[in-house]
């Protein structure tokens, strides 16, 4: 059986893409899953939340996109997760191709060699926050893309420039890419938040999930330690918000 593939993007930065990629990923974890991350953002946050500092990769992201010989997995200290390092040498491949995104779909040639034959339910794209080469191959390769989005005036209209790309793929590629929008960093307290969560009720709730991920201090507790949240505070708010996102996204990819 093929793994099911998922990507977190959003053109705008801080907004919850890498800690959602790897919340859900110890949340598969805790599962019994077997899950694979693939970190095509050359910022490479979540290797570095996922790999010991002084680990030096013989291979990267970039590696399995242009085929290069050498597994590019790795072990994680998870035995349930694995790893496909990013690293800063994806602006290279960002460069290259990205203007032209749509002549470079090589990660949905290369994923089903790399996952073919091996225990991975489910793989998980973190991407960088740029529309281009790399954030268009992670849509074009996933069966279901969710979208980071703080409830706030200017993350909304970062959201609306990605929706032209997600329309653009399935215009271009004739393929029928999901996706749901996720509201992170929530306080439904603030007027301005709570406005804004009212008009997703109302005009874009066949698209957005309902749970939301509400500000949590014990995020920052957590990537303080280099740890995540769902093993460190399991009992916490954010934790619990990623295990109710996780029911959500079954249903959504059962649909």
């Amino acid at each position: 059986m093929e793994p099911r593939i998922l990507c977190c993007a959003n053109q705008k930065g801080g907004v919850g893409k890498t800690t959602t990629t790897l919340a859900l990923a110890h949340v598969l974890a805790r599962r019994g899953h077997e899950v694979l991350v693939i970190d095509l953002d050359p910022n490479a946050h979540a290797t570095s939340m996922l790999l010991p500092r002084e680990t030096k990769p013989k291979a990267t992201a970039i590696d399995l996109l242009f085929g290069r010989s050498g597994d590019p997995v790795v072990k994680t200290a998870d035995p349930k997760i694995h790893l496909v390092p990013g690293s800063a040498s994806l602006c290279e491949f960002e460069s290259r191709y990205s203007r032209e995104p749509h002549r470079a779909l090589f990660l949905d040639k290369v994923l089903p060699k790399l996952v073919r034959g091996k225990p991975w339910e489910y793989v998980l794209i973190d991407t960088p926050s740029t529309v281009g080469a790399l954030q268009y191959n992670s849509v074009t390769a996933s069966d279901l893309v969710i979208v980071p989005v703080v409830p706030e005036f200017l993350a909304l209209n970062g959201f609306n420039n990605l929706l032209v790309s997600l329309r653009a793929v399935r215009e271009r590629l004739k393929k029928n890419v999901k996706y749901f929008v996720l509201f992170t960093m929530a306080r439904p307290d603030l007027d301005s938040q709570k406005r804004i969560l009212e008009w997703a009720d109302a005009k874009i709730k066949d698209i957005h999930f309902a749970t939301h991920i509400a500000w949590d201090a014990r995020f920052l507790e957590a990537s303080a330690s280099a740890m995540n949240i769902i093993d460190q505070f399991p009992d916490s708010d954010g934790a619990l918000a990623y295990d109710a996102l996780w029911a959500e996204i079954e249903r959504v990819l059962a649909a």
